[in-house]
């Protein structure tokens, strides 16, 4: 199970059985976040700007957590080369909107940062829904602090086509209806890709180094690299350590993913069930909202985890009412950095391996995860996050410890086998030259992105701010010189134009007070 050993008698069959044909494409969506920056490499502190349109209604461009957090989403794409062009198209768009003096800062762990009040959180206007999602981001700076907040990554959406469920549904002779059927698989994969994603950490971590500045009055075991820069010596994400939205309320939350069922019972139990630690904070003081309420979460969107089951919602509708009501329609993967080294935050090469590992997730067994194994699981993320590129490395492996880069390299010998269904599938061959790079990566750390960074920092002596901006300014320069094609071009502004008369129209169309709408909002099942 913990090195996809199964595949070599899986996928055969599957081969027999015309996997070729109901594997016509992979859908794949970004959500692509990245700072605002000024000219000398600090936080943003202007709005959004308003030729961007509406953070809360452009299709497109908005806001994450802070205002000074931009944040790209992309269509569903079926080819890599069209989901990395349209990457390339509205980060050259929204480059050449930016205020005077501003630019992109293109990694995951931020730019400059000074006081904590100097770090401003996403408004989205004065809509009812546009304020709950402002209070909610107040909530978390009080919850998390506000440093919390400038934290970026990639956020990858990702799902099989119809045609594929329907010849897996039939394939397994499942008493199930296709939307069950779905959902049962789609956990099945969830399960695998928590088993085993402390390979991805290795060859996709990229932020093992960080400004001392987002480390201002908090606890922390990192290293120096020197005065500015704090750094471990063989970390891979520092950005999805407890140094980002950890807290003792979120490690206690012990959410199921053995089935939609147990997961979206477990995630509405964590959102009504009141905190002591947050209710000291208080939800509404002196009039304002300090929070949406004083519960473990206030909403599911703050349950933080690698991977989650998603369902598009309606107007209105909770996200674990979707799943429940019309299950699981796609997955989303929040554990990927910003490659500093791509100008979209990823390679085709990574997107290759990722499609790669995700098919063979779901083809493995995928038992029910007990307390046990969710104790390992966790240990080994955290192992593969702070110490990933340590060739001394073991990891839990059942009942023993086993080398990392051992278990690493069987994982990839397997991974192979998938790979190359693929390139037969998609007549190519970069899945399996994305499983070769992996496996040199794994001899040499310093291929990884997180090695590379390390070694440009000691080759160049210099810190990690000085090094980021160099090559933020480098990818800002290749976003202001991208002719964005016409017909995209007039998609965009018109796009941008029309969110702001959405907007309006919410905020016109709003007939009860906020309180009003908020118990609604919390009453609804």
């Amino acid at each position: 199970m913990y090195n996809f050993d199964e595949l070599k008698n899986i996928l055969p069959s599957l081969e027999n059985d015309g996997i070729y044909k109901n594997l016509p494409h992979i859908l794949r969506g970004m959500e692509k976040e990245g700072l605002r920056q000024t000219r000398d490499g600090q936080l943003a502190q202007t709005e959004h700007p308003k030729s961007l349109g509406s953070a809360l209604t452009n299709k497109y461009i908005t806001t994450d957590y802070s205002e000074a957090l931009i944040e790209f989403i992309t269509p569903v794409f079926k080819e890599t080369e069209e989901l990395q062009s349209f990457l390339t198209n509205i980060h050259s768009f929204a480059r050449k909107n930016l205020p005077k003096g501003e630019s992109f800062w293109c990694h995951s762990m931020p730019c400059i940062l000074t006081a904590e009040e100097d770090i401003p959180i996403a408004n989205y206007g004065s809509s009812n829904i546009g304020k709950m999602k402002h209070i909610y981001r107040h909530g978390l700076a009080w919850r998390y602090t506000r440093r919390m907040q400038t934290i970026a990554g990639m956020h990858f959406n990702f799902s099989y086509p119809e045609e594929f469920w329907k010849f897996l549904h039939k394939r397994e002779n499942s008493s199930l209806s296709l939307k069950d059927f779905k959902s049962v698989r789609y956990f099945d994969l969830i399960r695998n890709f928590k088993r085993h994603v402390w390979l991805l950490f290795y060859f996709t971590g990229s932020s093992p180094a960080l400004c001392k500045s987002f480390l201002s009055g908090q606890k922390h075991t990192l290293q120096s690299f020197d005065d500015c820069t704090a750094y471990m010596p063989h970390a891979t994400s520092l950005r999805m350590s407890d140094l980002g939205y950890t807290n003792n309320e979120q490690q206690q939350l012990k959410v199921s993913f053995n089935s939609i069922e147990e997961y979206t019972n477990s995630l509405s139990k964590a959102i009504d069930t009141p905190s002591e630690e947050f209710q000291k904070i208080g939800i509404k003081v002196d009039g304002k909202y300090r929070q949406l309420n004083d519960n473990i979460l206030q909403i599911e969107n703050e349950f933080y985890n690698i991977i989650r089951p998603k369902r598009t919602t309606k107007s209105g509708e909770k996200p674990t009412s979707a799943l429940r009501d019309r299950g699981v329609e796609y997955l989303e993967i929040r554990m990927l950095d910003i490659n500093p080294f791509e100008k979209t935050g990823i390679s085709s090469e990574q997107i290759h391996l990722l499609d790669t590992f995700m098919l063979s997730c779901l083809l493995s067994p995928s038992p029910s995860i007990d307390k046990e194994e969710d104790k390992k699981i966790k240990a080994n993320q955290e192992k593969a996050i702070l110490e990933g590129r340590d060739p001394k490395l073991e990891i839990e492996y059942f009942d023993s410890k086993e080398s990392f880069k051992e278990l690493a390299k069987s994982c990839l010998d397997n991974l192979a086998l998938t790979a190359k269904l693929l390139d037969k599938n998609f007549t190519t061959t970069a899945y399996s030259e994305s499983i070769i790079n992996a496996q040199k990566a794994l001899e040499d750390p310093s291929k990884t992105p997180s090695g590379k960074i390390l070694e440009e920092m000691k080759k160049g002596t210099c810190s990690y701010y000085p090094f980021a901006r160099n090559i933020s300014a480098q990818h800002n320069n290749t976003f202001l010189n991208h002719k964005v094609p016409k017909a995209q071009l007039k998609h965009f502004q018109d796009e941008a134009v029309e969110s702001i008369s959405r907007q309006k129209e919410i905020e016109n169309s709003d007939s009860i007070s906020f309180d009003e709408f908020l118990s609604d909002y919390f009453s609804r099942k």
